[in-house]
């Protein structure tokens, strides 16, 4: 007679042994909330007083119990301390919610320094006592470090645990919320050569990834030894996935173009990353632009290689409408970026791309102003303004001549086709 797994063990049962295999592994904690009334069942954690209430000063617990309760995947958060928490939303085999969590632990060595700064300016700022910050220290310092990697495993395991469904590592959600950015002097860790070298090896094969614009790089990357390319960078564990950031950033640049990407497109990829890796502060906001950004970077050069007709310069000019839909996008304007003469640029475009320069603009912007219609509250006259269409008359006979319909009536219909 066959048996399903949750007649052989409960998730409570599975749970229990999930939960000495992480403190074996990684001497990672578990913990279990209550969903509704967040009151702590039980942990694993032998400091619990002093950690339970960092998650909850850090702002974690409150994303655990608000935005992250839509979710249906395990999530990964973390706090201005540079403390990770992952995260998954559960429900017990009598109906009832729980909250599911593992942590802290930190992704890369940080320094005594930042944490004394960092737990003196929450003792300032009243909330812990000045009498512990030397306790919470101690406490701190028996953190585990993990690497990235091996948090995303632990999530998956969590998820399999819980539903017996598998997950890729793409599945699992990063908390975004903004936090205060602090810094802390660059200590220089001690590596041996040896450590460097493999970073190298294993650092070149996913920007291998990138030159070929591998859509698969995710089998490339799960095969990597990420531990070895979480080296830290900072005793500030934010602004050691900044510089992360900032140096994969130049390497995708270069890979790129060396893939067959226009420099001015590499370029300006580059720089639209790290204007908002700028205004980051928080570790899995960073972990998860880095993500991103390797995608990016990779989709961009697989186009541009199956596109071998299409110039570069045509390329940048198609790039450059796609950034610039709510903008001036004149044919002046655009040849002035290209630097091309603008019936040479007009006539160019035309015969690589098939379509007129000012009909592939008022198509691209026809496809935002859905995006908009159905995706946000603007007015249709507002999205007319905002796309550059000289009146909403104008707006609405384009727009019905390409969909069919007129905005109002596009909006209409998918919205009672969502209900």
């Amino acid at each position: 007679m066959k048996m399903e797994h949750d007649e052989l063990r409960p998730v409570e049962v599975r749970l229990l042994n999930l939960m000495g295999i992480v403190y074996s592994g990684h001497r990672i904690c578990t913990w279990c909330f209550s969903g509704t009334t967040r009151h702590l069942y039980y942990s694993s954690a032998i400091h619990e007083s002093q950690l339970e209430k960092l998650f909850c000063l850090g702002g974690c617990q409150d994303y655990a119990f608000g935005e992250a309760r839509e979710l249906s995947v395990p999530f990964l958060m973390s706090d201005r301390l540079g403390l990770i928490w992952l995260g998954e939303n559960i429900v017990l085999s009598n109906g009832s919610p729980m909250l599911v969590l593992m942590g802290p632990m930190f992704y890369a060595s940080t320094s005594q320094e930042y944490l004394r700064t960092r737990l003196s300016s929450m003792a300032s700022d009243r909330e812990i006592p000045f009498t512990e910050v030397t306790a919470y220290r101690s406490v701190l310092s028996d953190v585990p470090i993990v690497s990235a990697q091996t948090a995303l495993a632990y999530a998956r395991m969590l998820h399999y645990t819980v539903t017996f469904k598998t997950l890729a590592p793409g599945d699992v959600h990063y908390q975004t919320q903004e936090l205060l950015r602090n810094s802390a002097p660059v200590k220089p860790g001690d590596r041996s050569w040896a450590d460097y070298s493999l970073v190298h090896s294993q650092e070149e094969m996913f920007l291998q990834c990138v030159r070929e614009g591998n859509l698969n790089y995710m089998d490339v990357l799960n095969s990597l030894n990420y531990s070895v390319l979480d080296l830290p960078l900072s005793g500030n564990p934010v602004r050691s996935e900044l510089y992360k950031v900032v140096a994969n950033a130049a390497l995708c640049t270069r890979a790129a173009i060396e893939g067959g990407l226009s420099p001015k497109i590499a370029i300006d990829l580059e720089t639209r990353y790290l204007r908002e890796a700028d205004k980051l502060t928080r570790v899995t906001e960073l972990r998860e632009l880095n993500v991103r950004l390797l995608d990016d970077f990779i989709r961009h050069v697989h186009q541009a290689r199956n596109q071998g007709d299409i110039s570069r310069h045509i390329q940048e000019c198609c790039e450059y409408i796609a950034t610039h839909l709510t903008d001036d996008l004149s044919i002046q304007r655009i040849a002035g970026q290209i630097g091309y003469a603008e019936y040479y640029l007009t006539r160019k475009f035309q015969k690589e791309m098939g379509v007129k320069l000012t009909d592939y603009i008022k198509d691209a912007r026809l496809d935002y102003a859905k995006v908009c219609l159905l995706s946000t509250e603007l007015s249709v006259e507002d999205i007319s303004e905002l796309l550059q269409f000289s009146s909403r008359n104008y707006f609405t006979r384009v727009f019905r001549e390409k969909t069919g319909k007129t905005p109002t009536e596009f909006r209409t219909q998918h919205n009672l086709a969502e209900g």
